[in-house]
């Protein structure tokens, strides 16, 4: 059985084991998986079966779809569209869903790329709200399977949240990339050190909202004045010049 693992962005079903902490993260781990499949026929070709609704933000409304869609006579691919003007998907190689490079969509022809990560976004005013899943393409010799495992979502707007990420108050301070950022804050000063060159950081407020950018810093070091900042927890994202992202947190007293 062929198995090929990426990144989504979606909601909950009723089969799904759900939890949402104090820190505003909501998380889905779907026990058994969830899935859409094309049965197939003997001689070649599909038949589309079903699709795979999904309910993002725990609202009580499906906001995307799952499903296979006819790419010839008998050729099907994977397929993603949200149910709501509100909702917008993507596919991205950053670790943050909320990166400027990403482009959204309201649908999507998913080709399976290992590399890729397919994320939703949720907007209301002038707020962005972000989120993850993920699936994987799946197969046997009678049918082909798009399946959900897990799914998180973040109800805190413009949060910079990253794939895997589940608790705002456990920011990763490495990535799958193994970026490793290093904060030393003595409360005046914050030191940032990385394994690797920086090109920008940014930093953002316990709301999600950028209060400051870096740009073209280009060195494994960088240090900003925090002086003038509330108490309270901040969120650091560097980026890096091989790409990539890593982000970590600190405490103002």
């Amino acid at each position: 059985m062929k198995k090929i693992i990426l990144s989504v962005f979606l909601g909950l079903l009723v089969n799904s084991i759900f939890s949402q902490t104090a820190n505003e993260i909501i998380y889905y781990n779907f026990e058994p998986d969830t899935i859409t499949y094309a049965k197939r026929h003997l001689g070649g070709g599909f038949d589309i079966i079903d699709s795979l609704r999904l309910d993002v933000n725990n609202d009580h409304s499906n906001d995307v779809m799952f499903y296979y869609a006819y790419s010839g006579p008998i050729s099907v691919l994977p397929r993603i569209v949200t149910l709501n003007e509100n909702w917008q998907i993507c596919l991205t190689k950053k670790d943050s869903i909320s990166s400027y490079y990403n482009n959204w969509s309201n649908s999507i022809y998913w080709y399976a790329n290992p590399t890729d990560s397919i994320g939703v976004r949720f907007t209301q005013g002038a707020d962005y709200y972000y989120g993850w899943i993920r699936a994987y393409l799946t197969s046997n010799d009678t049918a082909i399977f798009i399946a959900v495992d897990k799914m998180a979502f973040c109800t805190i707007p413009n949060y910079p949240l990253l794939w895997g990420q589940t608790d705002v108050n456990a920011v990763p301070g490495e990535t799958a990339n193994n970026k490793n950022l290093v904060l030393a804050n003595n409360n005046n000063k914050l030191g940032i050190t990385a394994n690797e060159q920086i090109v920008s950081i940014e930093i953002f407020n316990s709301k999600g909202e950028s209060i400051s950018n870096m740009p073209n810093i280009n060195s494994d070091t960088a240090e900003t004045d925090i002086s003038a900042l509330a108490a309270g927890m901040y969120i650091v994202r560097a980026s890096f010049v091989n790409g990539g992202t890593a982000i970590a947190k600190f405490v103002k007293q």
